[in-house]
């Protein structure tokens, strides 16, 4: 349900319906669904934080990749977990291909 609203309402941000809040601008908007009524509201400020908090945690994530380069392992298993280790929660961001004869 959250999903499916999201996604039809996609386009907030372009809303005629915006208020402004000291300095901030949000766009609220009701929607109606399976006989419940939502209310939605889209905020610049909080996706810009969001954002921001994205690719600071992409840039820590790869600075504790980088890390392992150059480091020797004996097994195969202890390459994937150190990498999926330093991943931590971000592993559907990242496609991990691993050249085990190198190890």
């Amino acid at each position: 349900m959250h999903n499916k609203l999201k996604m039809e309402n996609s386009d907030m941000q372009n809303s005629s319906h915006y208020f402004q809040y000291w300095n901030e601008t949000g766009f609220p908007k009701e929607k109606r669904m399976h006989g419940f009524s939502y209310i939605l509201f889209f905020s610049l400020y909080l996706r810009t934080k969001k954002i921001e908090l994205f690719y600071y945690t992409t840039s820590e994530k790869e600075k504790n990749l980088d890390v392992l380069n150059g480091k020797i392992f004996h097994l195969s298993k202890h390459v994937v977990n150190s990498v999926e280790d330093k991943l931590n929660g971000f592993n559907n961001f990242v496609e991990m291909k691993y050249d085990l004869k190198g190890i």
